[in-house]
């Protein structure tokens, strides 16, 4: 059968929609239990966020359904990229998709510049979408941007410092909304892939994912802050991640955040929640979470790859 590349989607159709979403789950095959499953909620909400702009994503169908999408974004260090292709396609079909998307992605890299060079994100290593990139891509470097670590269930207790302490909060309150943005940016900024993080996407944000959270005080200004958040995994099952430790750097290096997740993972304990508990760590900081009882357990990768090795035809 024959397939159509849908270039600048921009989440009209909700059928689409819905498709994408299946899709999504369908590519998050490795590690199950720690990868969210997707609606067709979350995926109007993408669409909707602050961030979102024409041409940032495009969809592969194949008569009714969608086969693969990509969808790219420009940060600091370049352009960036993540693609998934449906699992469920013959060996043949999968490679065509694949080779659909990628010269989408080279047409997006020349038209917004990117120093020559795209960033893919590559899930786990040997898992599928790795797997899956290895057979479509001729030239690229494979680089370690982060690990999934499992809550290995000993906690570590270690108290904030003197002039800090650490409040529990459920329902995120206007006035510390914006607080705690500024925390999010300040602390992520030095990262090039950050993407900045607005009030109203966080207001959103909050309003329907309803995570825990643990704010650190220092005479009273929000200065750091812990994130947990219980999810629908794709196994079926519910999991809980901590999915944020952010500290403004003029903190950092004083014991908060170690402090937060401390307080973090009591609660996981507390809760019976501790079975299925992780964190994605930075490359380069897993030490400071195994000190903190979390086990690497896999790591994730991005495929630097120069556009001149992605044929436009």
């Amino acid at each position: 059968m024959v397939s159509r590349l849908l270039e600048d989607y921009a989440g009209e159709e909700p059928l689409l929609n819905r498709e994408l979403a299946r899709l999504y789950n369908a590519c998050r095959c490795d590690e199950p239990w720690s990868q969210r499953s997707m609606d067709v909620e979350d995926v109007r909400d993408m669409f909707a966020s602050s961030w979102f702009e024409k041409g940032m994503v495009a969809v592969v169908v194949i008569g009714e359904r969608a086969a693969g999408y990509s969808w790219v974004w420009k940060t600091r260090g370049g352009l960036e990229a993540s693609l998934c292709i449906d699992p469920a396609l013959p060996p043949w079909s999968r490679h065509e998709v694949g080779h659909q998307l990628l010269r989408w992605i080279r047409r997006r890299l020349d038209a917004v510049g990117g120093r020559g060079r795209v960033s893919i994100w590559g899930g786990y290593r040997y898992g599928y979408i790795y797997t899956s990139l290895c057979n479509l891509l001729n030239t690229y470097v494979v680089k370690h941007s982060s690990t999934l670590m499992k809550f290995g269930g000993r906690i570590v207790e270690v108290e904030p410092p003197k002039n800090c302490r650490i409040v529990e909060m459920g329902e995120v309150p206007a006035e510390v909304l914006k607080s705690i943005v500024d925390v999010h940016n300040d602390a992520f900024s030095r990262y090039e892939w950050h993407t900045p993080w607005s009030v109203e996407d966080a207001r959103r944000y909050f309003a329907k994912k309803k995570p825990k959270l643990f704010l650190a005080l220092v005479d009273e200004e929000v200065v750091g802050y812990a994130e947990i958040l219980p999810f629908r995994a794709v196994d079926g099952r519910t999991s809980v991640e901590v999915t944020v430790l952010a500290v403004k750097s003029k903190y950092q290096g004083r014991g908060i955040g170690k402090a937060l997740l401390s307080k973090a993972t009591s609660y996981l304990e507390r809760s019976g929640m501790a079975d299925r508990a992780f964190l994605v760590s930075v490359a380069g900081l897993e030490s400071f979470y195994r000190k903190l009882g979390f086990i690497p357990w896999r790591e994730s990768v991005r495929f630097i790859v120069p556009a001149s090795s992605i044929p436009l035809i």
